[in-house]
């Protein structure tokens, strides 16, 4: 992972394995999926992230972990650049998710923090 500038932060490691399975990262040295096991980062996750080179997170927890999320974000912004991928269907995690589906996530539902939060306060 050590020229990594992109990682997409998921739950667990079925989501990352999903993650990695359904976008073909295999052999990608730019994008990563990673696991925070559990739907925070700590001070450690972050300095390995920073030390790694990267420059950008986006945040794939799942669709029900919104405060998570929004916690999430606010740890992550002075340090890098951060966007969510907001799973439409809050019910389900990423190895729940068809491929076109989470390729639907990536190209039309990835969001800045911004964009997020002012998202989620027009469903309530």
């Amino acid at each position: 992972m050590d020229e990594t500038d992109t990682v997409i932060l998921a739950e667990g490691i079925f989501d990352v394995i999903a993650l990695t399975r359904r976008l073909e990262l295999y052999d990608n040295s730019h994008v990563a999926a990673v696991a925070t096991f559990g739907k925070k980062i700590s001070d450690v996750q972050i300095y390995k992230l920073q030390s790694k080179g990267v420059r950008t997170v986006v945040i794939g927890y799942d669709g029900d972990a919104v405060e998570s999320v929004k916690r999430t974000a606010e740890r992550l912004k002075p340090y890098f650049e951060v966007f969510i991928a907001d799973i439409a269907d809050a019910a389900k995690d990423w190895d729940e998710l068809t491929e076109a589906e989470i390729y639907g996530i990536f190209a039309c539902r990835l969001l800045s923090v911004l964009e997020y939060k002012l998202k989620k306060v027009q469903e309530r």
